[in-house]
């Protein structure tokens, strides 16, 4: 299902007005003399409250961050390069009919339901192949073969191996292709549409990930979910603050600002007992 988603006052006589200026200009001089020390510490005192200028913008909201972090593909040059290998892969997302040939006007997001047949699983480590820890270090977005699909690769350097299943071999410093479904698609007109599964994020360049990943063909994995670690702390890349304004209530929301260590035990646990 798509979802498509701004007081007068009176003259007095010229002996008070020229009694008036003379005033004016000597508390004028008076106050600037005896200013002349104060505005280093009066600017300092601003600048220790916070406060903004009166025109300075708003930080970006988690939504617009997630946003930017999506890769762009130009609709009309998909830059496959003519290799064979993205060729499969962009095969593999043929017959989506998500993507459309023209973008209707002023539109600047389509989303699908997800594709989790029975609900998406905050820490889905059962059906995980790996768990790691890495940083992005770039990404990218493609087209289907037929043009109709788009989807996004991440790539990861793996700082930590949590889970491995059989048959997999990762280790640390190891690069790892994580993909999913949706990305950004530049239309000739320079419009740009984001397509996406509802309440699923982006990865960040630059930023380190707790990931959930699963086999997918051609040596990439598929990002089931994933954790950005933000210092002592952990923020889910899926869930409410992938909505306009964070609204909405998601399995992954509860797990936004915990504390690193207690989350790491929690998903050591769901690793070793093989429930989720």
């Amino acid at each position: 299902m798509l979802k498509n988603k701004r007081a007068l006052y009176p003259l007095v006589g010229a002996g008070s007005a020229a009694l008036l200026v003379c005033l004016f200009i000597a508390f004028g001089e008076r106050s600037s003399a005896g200013q002349n020390n104060l505005p280093n510490k009066q600017s300092a005192k601003v600048l220790r409250q916070g406060e903004q200028a009166v025109n300075q913008p708003s930080p970006p909201s988690d939504k617009e961050l997630d946003d930017a972090a999506t890769p762009v593909v130009d609709l009309n040059n998909p830059d496959s390069n003519g290799d064979e290998t993205r060729r499969q892969k962009n095969a593999r997302h043929d017959n989506q009919r998500i993507v459309q040939s023209q973008a209707a006007p002023q539109s600047a997001e389509v989303t699908v339901d997800s594709e989790v047949p029975n609900g998406p699983a905050d820490l889905p480590a059962a059906q995980s192949d790996l768990i790691v820890e890495g940083k992005v270090t770039g990404s990218q977005a493609f087209l289907s073969e037929d043009k109709t699909g788009v989807y996004s690769e991440f790539y990861l350097t793996v700082s930590d191996v949590i889970k491995a299943a059989p048959g997999v071999s990762i280790n640390k410093g190891d690069a790892v292709t994580a993909e999913r479904f949706g990305g950004r698609v530049r239309y000739p007109s320079g419009q740009v549409v984001r397509y996406r599964a509802s309440g699923e994020g982006s990865p960040m360049k630059g930023k380190k990930y707790l990931f959930f990943l699963k086999k997918a063909s051609d040596g990439n994995y598929r990002v089931l979910t994933a954790y950005e670690l933000q210092g002592n702390h952990v923020l889910a890349l899926d869930g409410s603050r992938t909505n306009f304004g964070g609204r909405g209530r998601s399995v992954f929301d509860k797990h936004n600002g915990r504390d690193l260590q207690e989350f790491r035990k929690d998903v050591d646990k769901v690793v070793k007992e093989g429930n989720r």
